[in-house]
């Protein structure tokens, strides 16, 4: 057989190459354009984004209730402390109230010893002045230097509202005004001056009293 020349080899050669290189371009794939994802338009991100703040939105709410339950509880403490303070005073002041009294009586008591202890002094026993007047009594003291006259209630019935004891000294038969007890009708009490007298007594009168007697004459007793 008959061999082509050369140059026609070589030129079927550089055809054949070219058109592979045309093919080789054309099935290569086109390149996808990348598409950059934003993680936080997704519902998943926006789902949980939601649940976070309802759960700070509860935390807050927690935390506000639970704030104005301890005010509530605090105040309410502090108005039951408040009261047991002022009740608190005011047992003491009832208390100091007692004590003072009872001090005020033991002085009145001391006082009636001394009295009675006194060499000077007159002790004038007034008893019921009436048989349903029994068991009402009272004690006078004299001075026989001075003339004061202290009365002890040893045993009157209470005054009644708007009733009161006074003392009255006879002087020659007629009643004269010794004074008020008043609130000084339990212990000792220091009353008129009277210069003479031949018996001494006690009526129930108005509060506050009248020139001569006009009540019931609970207790009497002659002096000496």
């Amino acid at each position: 057989a008959a061999v082509p020349p050369p140059a026609i080899k070589t030129n079927l050669m550089a055809q054949l190459a070219g058109e592979f290189a045309t093919d080789t371009t054309s099935l290569t794939a086109p390149t996808a354009p990348v598409v950059q994802l934003n993680h936080n338009n997704t519902p998943t991100a926006k789902v949980h984004s939601m649940q976070l703040w309802r759960n700070v939105a509860a935390a807050m709410v927690a935390l506000l209730v639970g704030s104005v339950a301890l005010n509530v509880y605090y105040y309410n403490a502090a108005n039951e402390a408040q009261q047991t303070v002022k009740n608190l005073i005011s047992q003491n002041n009832s208390l100091q109230a007692s004590i003072d009294a009872t001090q005020v009586r033991m002085q009145e008591m001391n006082n009636g010893f001394k009295l009675m202890a006194d060499p000077n002094v007159l002790t004038v026993k007034l008893t019921a002045a009436a048989n349903e007047l029994n068991g009402n009594a009272a004690t006078v003291f004299w001075d026989s230097r001075t003339k004061d006259v202290f009365v002890m209630n040893t045993a009157l019935a209470p005054a009644p509202a708007g009733k009161e004891y006074q003392l009255w000294a006879i002087v020659d038969g007629v009643p004269v005004d010794a004074g008020m007890m008043g609130k000084c009708a339990e212990g000792v009490c220091k009353m008129k001056n009277i210069q003479k007298a031949q018996a001494f007594a006690i009526s129930l009168e108005d509060a506050g009293g009248n020139p001569t007697p006009k009540g019931t004459i609970y207790v009497l007793g002659k002096v000496g």
